[in-house]
């Protein structure tokens, strides 16, 4: 009983090796975690599965306020790191903006998926419409020559 009274008396700021908001970021993040309750969806979109616990500001310290969790997309699209990202692509000729042919949406292609002539929708589910279509497009051509 006696330890655990001493070792409950130094906990957080009581610690003599307590250093506040002057410590690392992996530490910052450490503490937050025990504290922040990773929720099931995004805190931005509330569709993906959070993966960041990222700040709302850029302030780096331990107001429990200026912390949410995000999925992986809107924690860069805050930072900005995911239009810096395309941005280079584009710059670097490294991936090509290409219209999706369902839906028209602009979305980045790199190189190599263009040479096998892929790349042409922009998510699964597009994908999924313009197999479907291609599929059906097939069958009614088959069942007029049969006919």
């Amino acid at each position: 009983m006696k330890n655990i009274k001493k070792s409950l008396s130094k906990i957080s700021e009581k610690n003599p090796q307590w250093k506040g908001d002057s410590v690392g970021l992996s530490a910052l993040h450490e503490w937050l975690t025990l504290r922040i309750p990773k929720p099931n969806k995004c805190q931005r979109c509330n569709k993906a599965k959070p993966h960041d616990l990222a700040n709302r500001r850029g302030n780096y310290n331990r107001d429990l306020n200026e912390w949410w969790w995000l999925c992986r997309r809107c924690h860069m699209e805050e930072d900005g790191r995911l239009d810096n990202l395309r941005e280079r692509n584009r710059a670097d000729g490294a991936s090509k903006e290409v219209q999706c042919i369902i839906c028209g949406k602009f979305h980045l292609v790199c190189p190599s998926k263009l040479k096998l002539g892929l790349g042409r929708y922009c998510s699964l589910s597009c994908t999924a419409k313009g197999t479907h279509l291609k599929r059906g497009h097939i069958l009614r051509q088959t069942n007029k020559a049969g006919e």
